[in-house]
């Protein structure tokens, strides 16, 4: 697999010069440095880097907050803050650039690349997580997250549950190209589920405490429980072997699940790794929502922004209105959608009749009144790039002339690349680089992404 390609903005030609040695001297890709906000842009379109090293006071009319604010939203290449400013003020602002992380000169070396190499890392763990997208697999995953148990029982099938089969669905799409096992850890569960691991005594982070490993083994082995109907039989949903490590395991998809996961053209759809961070307990409506967004989405390919039924989402969370305190469950879904749009899992949603939220007691009329009614809920403009296109042919504007990008499956295959390998060094699923092969036009981020790489190869 390709090396990242890092791209330094730095408006002192010495300090890059350094950063640049440094990062070269430990084995890191620099593919160019610049000096402004502008020519990062501008060199970033051309070869979309993996990471930038950005200092925030660049010289131009943009700052590279600003900058970095931009590359997010134009291409969603993430950065690395290096610099001198660390007020409050200037914290607060590149927050809202969603940085990869925020290094504070004077630094060392080893500060350097330990903040470089923990950026790089975060590609392992992607903001949107691909999972299987078919009628049966959500279906399944709906079961398992509703299934009704004793409230604080241990050995019940739940959220949780659900979360874990989501985080197999996409490590097996990432990993494996067959029905082969994959090797996984209670830790990388952990780690996708967003769970930081605990301190010792010296202050640094020692490792996932004991309780956390043993429920997520609990899980796993519930879920190797489940058996589905198959051509006429019931067959274990995943198969779940130890392995030499505690807490390690060799899991393999179930017949139904490798089915669909290893099909010539796997149906998937992208959840946001958001989701998987929600409290399983304390938050299960924000992950049934989100679930069944993430798969609505993609049925209406990445339309911008769906209008839905309150019926319909209480079906979704398996929930029924609390009749004798009906602005409870009123109040409820609002705060959980409130929350995906805070995390921007949603971009907002609404009422589609404003005067609506505005209740604040529902009689029995008013509790008819809003049963009834409908919410407008829109969709991130990453998951609409991803979708953009899906479905329809690629113009002609995107390609010097020719019907489509299906030129990309014999290239890869003249370089020696699997799909997955090729999917990983453009920077899209899989899954939509197969589409995309097959004639489905890229949405303009995609097209980008896919000329950079062409760019690359020849």
């Amino acid at each position: 697999m390709a090396k990242a390609n890092i791209l330094i903005v730095e408006d002192d030609p010495l300090i890059a010069a350094d950063i640049k040695s440094i990062l070269e001297d430990h084995g890191f890709f620099i593919g160019g440095t610049v000096q402004t906000g502008e020519e990062a842009l501008h060199q970033a379109r051309l070869t979309v880097p993996d990471l930038v090293i950005m200092d925030i006071r660049l010289e131009g009319e943009m700052d590279g907050i600003q900058a970095a604010k931009q590359l997010w939203q134009s291409l969603k290449v993430p950065c690395v803050y290096l610099t001198a400013h660390s007020d409050h003020e200037t914290l607060q602002r590149a927050k809202q650039s969603y940085p990869w992380g925020y290094i504070v000169k004077p630094f060392t070396a080893r500060e350097l690349c330990i903040g470089v190499e923990i950026a790089l890392n975060q590609r392992d763990f992607p903001p949107l997580l691909e999972v299987l997208g078919t009628s049966d697999y959500t279906f399944i995953r709906n079961a398992v997250a509703t299934a009704k148990a004793p409230p604080k029982v241990e050995g019940s099938l739940g959220d949780l549950s659900a979360d874990l089969l989501d985080i197999l669905c996409g490590l097996w799409l990432q990993r494996s190209e067959s029905a082969i096992p994959i090797e996984v850890s209670a830790d990388d569960m952990l780690r996708f589920r967003g769970v930081q691991a605990q301190k010792s005594g010296s202050g640094r982070r020692g490792g996932y405490d004991a309780k956390w490993r043993a429920q997520i083994a609990l899980h796993l082995e519930l879920l190797a429980q489940v058996r589905v109907l198959t051509q006429g039989e019931r067959k274990p949903l995943l198969e779940l072997r130890p392995s030499k490590a505690p807490f390690h395991w060799q899991v393999k998809p179930g017949p139904q699940l490798a089915q669909a996961l290893f099909a010539p053209f796997p149906e998937t759809t992208l959840l946001s790794r958001k989701v998987l961070q929600y409290n399983p307990y304390r938050q299960n409506w924000e992950k049934r929502l989100a679930r069944f967004l993430s798969q609505h989405w993609r049925e209406n390919r990445g339309s911008s922004s769906s209008e839905l039924s309150i019926q319909t989402l209480l079906d979704t969370l398996a929930a029924d209105i609390d009749v004798k305190h009906p602005l409870r469950t009123k109040t409820h879904l609002e705060r959980s959608l409130d929350t995906l749009a805070q995390d921007r899992v949603i971009e907002r949603w609404a009422y589609s009749v404003p005067t609506t939220k505005a209740l604040t007691r529902l009689t029995r009329p008013q509790l008819d009144f809003w049963f009834t009614q409908t919410l407008q809920i829109e969709a991130p403009a990453n998951i609409s790039e991803a979708y953009a296109g899906l479905g329809k042919p690629s113009p002609s504007t995107h390609n010097a002339g020719a019907s489509s990008l299906a030129f990309i499956r014999s290239l890869r295959q003249q370089k020696k690349l699997s799909l997955m390998d090729a999917a990983s060094e453009i920077g899209i699923t899989h899954a939509r680089l197969s589409q995309i092969e097959r004639g489905d036009a890229p949405g303009p981020q995609t097209y980008q992404k896919i000329k950079a790489w062409l760019f690359k190869q020849f």
